[in-house]
């Protein structure tokens, strides 16, 4: 007689606990995401912009000692720049988080 252990331990997995566990290990990847938080300024260092591995923007700060002698037009420039910095960042962040939490779970990236 032949027995298969793979098909043992398949039984013995109660499905509404893997459903639990893969559940709360999703939230818990979440949560990483949402505490995650990256920097990043334009090429100038007038703005920093402060975002979430999610891409939410956390905080925007425009240099006071520049600020007066910029026009509308730089400022915008210096602020978009800076947050796609951000969310360059913010990518790069979350897909090293996602890997992380993939290898965690003996999946493959």
């Amino acid at each position: 007689m032949t027995v298969n252990i793979e098909d043992d331990a398949m039984a013995e997995v109660d499905p509404h606990q893997a459903l639990a566990e893969s559940e709360a290990a999703d939230r818990a990847y979440l949560r990483k995401l949402d505490e995650h938080v990256v920097t990043a300024r334009d090429a100038n260092g007038l703005v920093t912009v402060t975002s979430f591995a999610t891409g939410e923007v956390k905080d925007v700060e425009i240099s006071a000692r520049r600020y007066a002698a910029l026009s509308r037009e730089d400022l915008a420039d210096a602020v978009l720049e800076a947050w796609r910095n951000a969310r360059t960042e913010a990518n790069a962040a979350a897909k090293r988080l996602h890997e992380s939490f993939v290898l965690k779970q003996g999946g493959e990236t």
